[in-house]
């Protein structure tokens, strides 16, 4: 290698070991963010109308800020005048929101867009339909709501797309019964699938700060550790699994509790 090169390579190496450290970076603040998007505005409860065909959910204390040519507002009005307001509308409303008893506002944005705008009002509920979270849903043993992502997508994207709508999070699995269903889905639709579950100094620990030791699902038979690198849960043949693998593309499913049961 001739002298000339030396500068061009240290060069060359220095953009590279730039970029890694921008990777990095990238996705250290996207898992400090694990812990936030398991806290995010919880649900009053669901409401079927149309034997489910216009399920929507209900949120208490917060609404959203009107945003020109995206939204409405319907001044001297009631709840069910401002739900049926969004309903007429058609596909073009994906929510809603009654404030200070009178005020309706209706949204067209998008739920994941939307969801990160919501701002607490002690005289507000707001609403979103089911269908607009485009995911497929069903009940667990458990008593609570599994939504099934449309598309496959990464740990952190999984993490960020339960918690974008709200009352939703990725799946925490703390029971023998919970572990059925895991089984269940697995000899459906397949393993590789994203756990809100993170190795920590203190162990693998959920989304909702309770730690792996303190559930029934704490057993060698279950639990394989793959590495200290590796903070990141994966259900794969019917073990949770860690790994450090952010890219490759996973199974995300949400969970919902609309009846209030403990999880």
């Amino acid at each position: 290698m001739t002298p000339l090169l030396l500068p061009l390579l240290r060069r060359v190496l220095l953009i590279v070991l730039g970029v890694m450290m921008m990777v990095m970076m990238v996705v250290v603040v996207r898992a400090q963010g694990w812990q936030q998007n398991n806290r995010l505005p919880e649900l009053v409860g669901m409401v079927e109308m149309m034997e489910g065909e216009r399920t929507f959910f209900v949120v208490s204390s917060y609404t959203f800020p009107v945003r020109p040519y995206n939204d409405t507002v319907i001044t001297n009005t009631t709840s069910c005048k401002c739900r049926n307001a969004c309903l007429v509308s058609g596909e073009r409303c994906v929510s809603w929101s009654l404030v200070d008893g009178s005020e309706c506002r209706l949204s067209s944005q998008p739920l994941d867009s939307l969801s990160p705008t919501l701002q607490p009002h002690a005289n507000a509920t707001f609403y979103f339909w089911q269908k607009s979270t485009e995911g497929r849903y069903w009940w667990g043993q458990d008593n609570l709501l599994y939504m099934e992502a449309k598309t496959s997508m990464n740990i952190l994207d999984a993490w960020e797309h339960c918690a974008a709508f709200p009352g939703h999070r990725l799946v925490i699995f703390k029971t023998t019964q919970q572990r059925e269903i895991l089984s269940q889905f697995e000899s459906t639709n397949g393993p590789l699938l994203a756990l809100n579950l993170m190795k920590t100094p203190d162990g693998p620990v959920w989304g909702d700060n309770t730690t792996l030791a303190d559930t029934a699902l704490n057993t060698p038979d279950i639990l394989s550790i793959y590495g200290d690198a590796n903070i990141y849960f994966v259900w794969f043949k019917n073990k949770m699994v860690n790994t450090n693998n952010v890219d490759r593309l996973r199974k995300a499913v949400c969970q919902v509790n609309p009846y209030h049961v403990a999880w």
